[in-house]
């Protein structure tokens, strides 16, 4: 290859070379751009996560003051019938031991009345 040949290829080379830098600069440019682009969208995603997080935050509060008071209501409701039940067995006992009195009367008087009817038989 002779020299003339050689400087013409040098010379395309620098030409090409020139324009590869020429591109990977608009290039670098470019993805500088999307990188700032990006990294104000990961901000304002950010933004937003942070605002829903804080909406859950305050949800999570107001539901848990809403189900202590239903348990705290429930509370309540369970012991009125607790004391109900209480309440309903005491009468009972009340009314078993009334009724095993008289039944304990009448069973002298029942065995004095047998006894008149089969005297009579006799």
């Amino acid at each position: 290859m002779d020299r003339e040949t050689a400087e013409e290829i040098t010379r395309h080379f620098d030409v090409v070379a020139g324009s590869l830098r020429s591109e990977i600069g608009t290039l670098q440019r470019h993805f500088d751009v999307a990188g700032e682009s990006l990294r104000s969208e990961i901000g304002t995603l950010q933004h937003h996560f942070d605002v829903v997080a804080e909406s859950f935050r305050l949800d999570i509060g107001t539901l848990q003051r809403h189900f202590n008071v239903v348990a705290e209501s429930l509370r309540s409701e369970i012991r009125m019938v607790a004391e109900g039940f209480v309440s309903t067995n005491e009468r009972l006992d009340r009314m078993e031991t009334g009724m095993s009195e008289r039944f304990g009367e009448l069973e002298p008087m029942i065995r004095l009345s047998f006894g008149e009817l089969e005297r009579r038989i006799q």
